[in-house]
């Protein structure tokens, strides 16, 4: 489970990565088309939901197998913290 959410969440960063990078090609360009830059901006904003989703839903799933105290030590982690 844990190793598919990750494999997954790699692939979506590359990706939005990929599209930033398209992105600023097309914002260097003297001629910018609206349309491409709105269509890398919408799939960016779309792979960016994707993975917050995913986060949470993974958290989700593993705090059922966790016990309270587990569940406690690992919040901070979760957050960022130490």
């Amino acid at each position: 489970m844990i190793r598919d959410t990750a494999r997954t969440a790699d692939l979506q960063t590359a990706e939005i990565q990929r599209l930033e990078l398209e992105l600023q090609r097309v914002l260097s360009l003297e001629q910018i088309d609206l349309a491409q830059v709105e269509t890398r901006i919408r799939r960016i904003e779309s792979l960016r939901t994707e993975l917050r989703l995913g986060r949470i839903k993974t958290v989700e799933k593993g705090k059922a197998t966790l016990t309270p105290e587990q569940w406690r030590k690992l919040q901070p982690l979760i957050r960022g913290g130490p």
